[in-house]
């Protein structure tokens, strides 16, 4: 496994399709869709940037929001990939610039839990579960099951019947702990032999990062914000941000300052009828970038912003909350 803090790494860009299931059940809000979006890849990271050394960056988000012309209603998980792979053909993925594309729904996909395309850009995982979504980005990325028969020497895991019958008859060890690309329990990390497939999958397909991020760039001046969070466009190869929120345009009169692993910044603690200015940096392993231009921010009188909790929907439709220092997987 990859274990130096200076060593390169690759940049997954990823998109997301969603359902309009999952857009009505958030009660049509796509911006709370997006950060739950950013929220769950950022929850994922860790894994794969430990393991296998990349990181992936949401860069485009696509919500299907009328069930009459939702292609993937109505679809089992096998239909709804055939639907993914046909919505996108290797020309459109190229013109959003994206490596992968997921499908994520609250609704449950019949007989499989999620599917991908081994070593290609196609993905369906369930809404916010973190152990299959991670075990189909290990698939993107090349790797198969661990109970596949196509590794050196055999399967890596033994807890369930072998991909491709050559241990058929066997015992099996169901109490075996397991690993992300397998069917045993565990999977708090992905088996060395897979990271290193995926390793080298992102080394001849994914970009290589090997130098400080740029500067983030605003797509506005000023923003009126409605929400407790405010997502602004990502800067390619970071791997964590700072900000600062001030209530002078010069930043001597800091109102709080922080960091933010993605392109969301918290807005909770800004007051109602009040204007501030915020200012971004971009940084990872090879250094920072520069302050943004600061941006106004404003919270319009009577926007009544909500406590900084976190809100999670499962791909069961129930609602989970979540303080913002806590994680629904924890990574070992």
């Amino acid at each position: 496994m990859r274990k130096s803090a200076e060593s390169t790494f690759f940049v997954c860009k990823i998109g997301v399709d969603i359902d309009a299931e999952t857009y009505i059940s958030h009660d049509r809000d796509s911006l709370l869709i997006h950060r739950e979006v950013l929220r769950t890849l950022d929850i994922a990271n860790p894994f794969l940037k430990r393991d296998a050394g990349i990181v992936l960056e949401l860069v485009y988000v696509h919500i299907q929001k009328e069930i009459e012309t939702d292609p993937y209603h109505g679809q089992d998980g096998y239909m709804r990939f055939f639907r993914l792979s046909t919505n996108w053909p290797e020309a459109r993925l190229k013109e959003k610039g994206l490596d992968v594309i997921m499908h994520l729904s609250v609704r449950h996909y019949g007989s499989i839990s999620g599917m991908a395309s081994i070593g290609g850009p196609y993905n369906i995982s369930p809404w916010a579960t973190l152990p299959t979504i991670l075990h189909e980005l290990g698939h993107n990325f090349s790797s198969p099951h661990t109970h596949n028969c196509s590794w050196p020497g055999g399967p890596l895991e033994t807890c369930v019947s072998s991909e491709g019958g050559c241990r058929d008859g066997e015992l099996l060890h169901q109490d075996e702990l397991g690993t992300i690309m397998g069917y045993c329990n565990g999977r708090q990390a992905y088996h060395p032999l897979s990271a290193a497939m995926m390793a080298n999958y992102a080394k001849d397909n994914l970009q290589e990062i090997s130098s400080p991020p740029g500067t983030p760039v605003f797509q506005n001046e000023s923003v009126a914000a409605l929400k407790p969070f405010y997502i602004f466009p990502p800067v390619n190869g970071s791997e964590t941000y700072y900000f600062e929120i001030s209530e002078d345009p010069d930043f001597k009169r800091l109102h709080v300052n922080g960091e933010v692993p993605v392109n969301t910044i918290p807005l909770s603690d800004l007051k109602a009828g009040e204007n501030f200015y915020l200012r971004i940096k971009a940084a990872n392993r090879f250094g920072e970038s520069a302050w943004s231009v600061p941006k106004q921010v404003t919270i319009p009188s009577g926007a009544l912003l909500p406590p900084k909790i976190e809100e999670v929907f499962t791909n069961r439709g129930k609602r989970e909350y979540l303080s913002a220092k806590d994680d629904y997987l924890v990574v070992p």
